[in-house]
């Protein structure tokens, strides 16, 4: 372990208050100078000696003139830092005038601008008209209703044809030409009319028989691909029956070649299962063999009893007993 990691967690300096150098205003106008020149109590939240924040990593302890330094760099920097901002730079951003929006009517555009016509207010009243009688000439309407006297004289023209006043055919003749020429016209008008109408009518017939021919030549172009479609299909299918057929025959003629071959040994092996297992039989063989299992094998089979029997009976019986009866008979 070497020196620093021994004094990491040590207290490397004496104890003492942290000399601050700012004064403290004096709030009490009836303080002494000796009050006031008494050295401020440090603040331990302040003091660099206490370690904060990660124990993990060394702590080095700044000095007062480290630290009067470091203060003086600060002021320093911001001094440079301010200025450079009153400095004006070739790079800063110009200041320009800015477009404040002015709203302004767009009626004029939109609205239809009609002049207003001149109007006046204006007032009458008309009374009803009396009966008037004229105090001279006492005219007066039946009705009542007034009416003006009459004024001038009547007079009047009589215009005969020997006056010769006007040429009827020459006044006419330009009239006439007027509506021989408009009448004309209006004829021609209807007959172009007619025949445009008549040329339209045979364009619009030669259209419709061209388009009938290409439908139909269509059609017949269908018609002639679903023919060689179907005819197609139709081969298609024959040779595909064709192939089947083939096929077919192919498979017998293969199952007939192998079943000439298996069928006798089948019959043969199933016979010989068939007639093992009893399902063919020889008649005389089965009558024996039915006479040889009810009499022969039967009296076989009762005999065979009949001796057991005897040969346990025998051995149940005491044989002391008979001893006497055994000499006797063979003395005798």
């Amino acid at each position: 372990m070497n020196a620093g990691e021994e004094t990491q967690y040590s207290y490397s300096s004496k104890p003492r208050a942290v000399q601050t150098h700012r004064a403290k205003a004096a709030r009490d106008g009836g303080r002494d100078d000796s009050v006031q020149g008494r050295t401020a109590q440090g603040n331990i939240m302040h003091d660099p000696r206490v370690v904060r924040g990660s124990v993990f990593a060394a702590h080095a302890l700044m000095s007062p003139r480290a630290s009067s330094n470091n203060q003086t760099e600060k002021s320093q920097r911001r001094k440079n830092q301010r200025h450079k901002s009153k400095t004006k730079s070739v790079f800063d951003a110009q200041k320009v005038a800015s477009y404040s929006f002015t709203p302004f009517s767009l009626d004029a555009n939109l609205i239809e601008q009609v002049a207003s016509p001149a109007e006046r207010d204006s007032f009458s009243q008309t009374d009803e008209f009396v009966r008037f009688v004229s105090p001279k000439k006492k005219v007066a309407t039946a009705d009542g209703v007034f009416q003006r006297p009459k004024v001038g004289v009547d007079t009047a023209t009589q215009i005969e044809t020997a006056d010769n006043l006007f040429d009827f055919d020459r006044e006419v003749k330009p009239l006439l030409n007027v509506l021989v020429n408009k009448t004309l016209a209006q004829a021609l008008a209807e007959v172009k009319e007619e025949n445009e109408m008549v040329d339209v009518i045979e364009t619009r017939q030669r259209l419709l028989r061209k388009k009938a021919d290409a439908e139909r030549v269509d059609r017949e172009l269908e018609d002639k691909a679903k023919e060689a479609f179907r005819q197609k299909e139709a081969e298609k299918q024959s040779r595909e029956l064709k192939r089947q057929r083939i096929r077919v025959m192919k498979e017998k003629v293969a199952a007939w070649q192998i079943a000439h071959r298996i069928v006798p040994l089948a019959i043969a092996q199933a016979e010989e299962t068939l007639t093992h297992r009893g399902v063919f039989y020889d008649p005389l063989e089965r009558e024996v063999t039915q006479w040889l299992d009810q009499d022969v094998f039967s009296s076989a089979d009762v005999k065979l009893r009949l001796q057991g029997l005897a040969s346990t009976l025998l051995d149940e019986v005491p044989v002391g007993g008979f001893l006497p009866l055994l000499r006797l008979e063979q003395a005798a």
